[in-house]
């Protein structure tokens, strides 16, 4: 097992490199006990194809890998209800936060993707792509578009 990051956040020697990032991307203390119904977690392992949780109370648990990875793109859309959607002349759209004053504008690059310029995108881009990296703002937008 090889420690990443947070020391709670343990994670197979089975794992590649490349899912490796996606883990400590992905995989979180707080999403995890989002998911478990705000249980307090002591340790996380990643394996092959689950997650092992120890709760600070209660009995370990596993959790699929896919029911993570839905639950951090349900996380992004939940955030995306807040913000504003507005035309832009020259790019997509401009995504504003009024909670926090601030905005993102999206556009389109080379492929058709939709791209943010925000450090949530930036970070999912780099380690999963610009097809498969999804912030709140591109679902504000999506979320815009589709209603």
């Amino acid at each position: 097992m090889k420690v990443l990051g947070n020391s709670a956040l343990v994670v197979s020697k089975l794992v590649s490199d490349e899912q490796r990032k996606i883990i400590s991307l992905v995989v979180s203390r707080s999403l995890v006990s989002r998911l478990l119904g705000d249980v307090d977690v002591k340790r996380i392992e990643v394996w092959a194809n689950v997650v092992w949780v120890l709760p600070v109370k209660g009995s370990p648990r596993f959790v699929s890998k896919a029911r993570i990875w839905q639950a951090f793109r349900e996380t992004r859309r939940a955030s995306a209800h807040q913000l504003v959607v507005k035309p832009s002349p020259s790019q997509l759209a401009l995504v504003v936060n009024p909670l926090k004053g601030s905005a993102y504008t999206l556009s389109l690059d080379s492929h058709g993707h939709i791209v943010c310029g925000c450090m949530d995108y930036e970070r999912q881009r780099e380690v999963l792509g610009a097809s498969r990296s999804v912030c709140k703002h591109i679902f504000a937008y999506r979320i815009r578009q589709s209603s």
